[in-house]
Formats: C-alpha cells, structure tokens, sequence
C-alpha cells in the first residue's frame, strides 16, 4: 500500500515530510516487527534493458528528498556488511575514518540505469593472472544488489564457473549442484583461491569467506 509520512533516519532527526513509501499492511516473508514499511533506493532513470517500451512509473528516491530538505550534503548512500551479521546504510559521505583498509576501495562507475548495474567483463581464479583469468563470449549485465543475500551467477555460465573452480582450483570433485546452488564439504577457507570479478576493467575479490557458508542443520560444518 503506498502511504505518505515523516521519515526520519534517526529518531525523529533528519526528517522529510510526507515521503511516499510502501507500507506494510500484512505479513511478508522475512519482514518483520519493527520494520513498516520499504522505501527503495533504485535510480531515478528508466530500466536499459526494458521488457517494453512503455515507461515504467518511478517513485520517490529517499537520498533524493534528504539532499533535497538539506539533511544530507551530498546525494549519496553507502552500505556496511561485517562477518558478525551486523550491518548499517550511511547517508551522506561516506565514513572513510570508518573503513578498516580505505586503500582496498574501488571505484566503478554505473550504467545509466534504474538498477545500480555493470557490465561484467570477466572472471579469475586464485589471482588475476593471464593465466587465472578466463573472459565471457560477450559482457554480462549485472546488477549490485542489496535485497538479497546470495550471488546469482547466468545461467549460461553457472555450472561451468563451479566446475572449473572446484575441479581446477579446489581440487575436488566432492560437490553437487542443486537447483541453483552448490553443496559441498567444508573446505578450509584459508586454503582455497578467491574469486575474482572484472566490472570496468576493475577487479572485486571475492573471499571464500563469502561464500563457503555452514548450512548443516547442526552448524558443524558437515556440509556447506
């Protein structure tokens, strides 16, 4: 349901008025109390890939209205993730004095896009070596999401990517692939190569940290 309201980002601090949200009328996976409603933070720009050619109706960008209202200097917004599941957004400037490395910042522009996407030129294995990196027939459109809490890999590419990884650089055949997501033993994560990605001739590590997670019913690391 869309609803008008003071929105404040702290308690009743840096507030706008009768900001356009969507409310939360009835039960939704996975949202719960507190939280009432969604406030997006997409673009203000038409879809590049549009499934039609009618335009999509956009409704109001949060950073817009609090540059807007003076609560914010600079029309930005910047996200937090840490390993101990605590995370936050920052509006404004980002906290540099907050980054552990600051030299580990990368920067890579975005598409015009409604979604805050890239093409994807590539991937590595290990290193970015010539050796390590392999390049896709063709960029892949991808998006930088934060709604959701796993990778999405095309399927054109997905289950050569996890075999080549795991065959070639794990070193294991010990896995399998399951609608859409691999199974395998817990591998040490201080052995295993990183996975490396190429948006805008730019290379974003992945750790495997990131992404060999204990899914065993017991947490013990029987199958992850």
């Amino acid at each position: 349901t869309e609803y008008s309201d003071l929105v404040c980002l702290n308690e009743f601090q840096g507030c706008v008025n009768n900001f356009e949200y969507f409310l939360i009328t009835a039960n939704q996976t996975g949202l719960q109390e507190p939280i009432d409603g969604i406030v997006g933070l997409s673009r203000n720009i038409q879809p590049i890939l549009a499934l039609n050619e009618t335009e999509m109706e956009i409704g109001p960008i949060l950073p817009d209205f609090l540059a807007k209202a003076g609560v914010i200097s600079d029309n930005r917004f910047s996200f937090c993730y840490q390993y101990d599941g605590t995370y936050f957004v920052d509006f404004g400037p980002p906290q540099i004095d907050a980054m552990d490395a600051v030299e580990d910042l990368r920067d890579i522009p975005m598409l015009d896009d409604f979604y805050w996407s890239q093409w994807m030129q590539g991937i590595a294995f290990g290193d970015t070596s010539a050796a390590n990196a392999y390049a896709f027939a063709g960029e892949l459109y991808s998006i930088f999401d934060t709604g959701t809490s796993v990778m999405l890999l095309s399927s054109d590419y997905f289950e050569s990517i996890v075999v080549k990884y795991m065959n070639d650089y794990v070193g294991s055949d010990q896995y399998s692939i399951q609608q859409g997501a691999v199974y395998s033993e817990c591998f040490d994560t201080t052995e295993m190569p990183g996975m490396y990605f190429l948006f805008n001739n730019t290379w974003i590590e992945l750790l495997p940290d990131d992404f060999m997670i204990d899914v065993s019913e017991a947490q013990d690391r029987s199958i992850c």
